[in-house]
């Protein structure tokens, strides 16, 4: 409908009636490309690459990331001169911090195309938001393999594509019909 239309850059739509729309390239990558799943994983008004890496890695692939360490949690502040992308890649460039975010960072910060409601942008403060992105570790934690991705169209498609993707997407949804986990046996 029109009010949905903008939030994913659909042209020539109007009134409340929703319809069947094609959306944009830059925006199709299935549910991470929903205005939901962008905005539940920001914190309200503004973007998060970190949380989304996260929700990545835990709800997407079900890999288990270690507890941050007790520096974690301090994460740069806005500013009207930078983008997200820049202070994050600043903070975690940290040595102390590289060692788990390059699992997190790879795949958030291209997410920057999205701000915090899930709406595409090019720019962050005047400065280009790039799409480019590292998955490490697609399948198993530790393999040290590393496929290089260019917007979320090629993201979507390296996750579903790979080894753990879609069974985690199975787990997760039997997750939330049945409001459980699943049991060891359940497991085989």
């Amino acid at each position: 409908n029109q009010r949905s239309s903008v939030l994913y850059g659909v042209d020539n739509v109007t009134g409340p009636q929703m319809r069947l729309k094609n959306v944009p390239k830059p925006r199709r990558g299935g549910i991470l490309g929903t205005g939901g799943w962008l905005s539940a994983h920001s914190p309200e008004h503004q973007s998060s690459p970190i949380l989304r890496g996260v929700a990545v890695r835990e709800r997407i692939l079900c890999h288990e990331l270690p507890e941050p360490p007790a520096i974690a949690g301090v994460t740069p502040q806005p500013d009207e001169d930078s983008s997200n992308q820049q202070r994050f890649s600043e903070h975690t460039a940290n040595p102390q911090c590289a060692g788990c975010h390059k699992y997190i960072d790879g795949i958030g910060l291209p997410l920057e195309r999205f701000d915090g409601d899930g709406s595409y942008r090019k720019r962050e403060n005047s400065i280009l938001i790039s799409t480019d992105g590292e998955l490490w570790d697609v399948d198993y934690m530790g393999q040290n393999k590393c496929t290089h991705f260019s917007g979320l169209p090629e993201l979507a498609e390296l996750l579903a594509y790979s080894d753990r993707g879609p069974s985690c997407f199975v787990r997760q949804m039997y997750r939330v019909s049945v409001g459980e986990l699943e049991t060891p046996a359940q497991e085989q």
